[in-house]
């Protein structure tokens, strides 16, 4: 998560290659997200960009303040 006055600006893609990285270094052969909310189109389309693909979805599981019960992804990339 980035705080709404950090956003674009590249912090939430740093944590997760500082994350991808860290997991990589330390022998880790995977990576799973289980709470990616589907709305968040900007998380979504920065882990896919960083080899994360959706291998689940749990429908209805958030409930958005704007949106109602939205879809959380399961995002999953082998390290």
């Amino acid at each position: 998560m980035v705080a709404s006055d950090a956003r674009g600006r590249g912090v939430g893609e740093a944590l997760c290659r500082y994350a991808l990285d860290w997991a990589r270094s330390h022998g880790y052969a995977r990576m799973q997200f289980n709470a990616v909310v589907e709305t968040n189109h900007a998380a979504v389309s920065l882990h896919k960009r960083l080899g994360f693909q959706i291998v689940g979805t749990a429908p209805g599981a958030f409930d958005h303040p704007k949106f109602g019960r939205v879809d959380l992804h399961v995002m999953y990339v082998e390290l």
